[in-house]
């Protein structure tokens, strides 16, 4: 009967450490991960005739939003929405999130202005 408490005791501690070990690997895979980045509008490959457009999206409330390599800021639910001049022709439009240590997310919208 002496073996079995201190099976218990072993296995309680190898547990515990498990779970800190599994908390400490989401916690850093988190913070090197890229931000979830989202464009509401505009769509892929959109053509139109105006010389503006809305880029809008929303993207973590920490992540630094950058438009054509312009910051755009966003608010605490991570929106963001800025307008963008457009020449004749092909456009392309970069949107890129990053968190302070992560990776970065990049989206390409090509809008064509006839």
């Amino acid at each position: 009967f002496i073996v079995f408490p201190k099976l218990v005791r072993n296995i309680l501690i190898i547990l515990a450490v498990a779970v800190c070990f599994l908390y400490l690997i989401s916690y850093f895979r988190n913070i090197i991960l890229p931000p979830e980045l989202m464009i509401a509008y505009p769509e892929k490959n959109l053509s139109l005739s105006a010389t503006n457009i809305t880029v809008s999206g929303t993207t973590e409330a920490e992540a630094e939003v950058r438009i054509n390599g312009e910051i755009v800021l966003n608010n605490d639910k991570g929106r963001f929405e800025q307008t963008i001049n457009l020449k004749k022709g092909l456009n392309n439009i970069i949107i890129r999130a990053k968190k302070k240590y992560s990776q970065e997310q990049v989206i390409t919208r090509q809008i064509l202005v006839e």
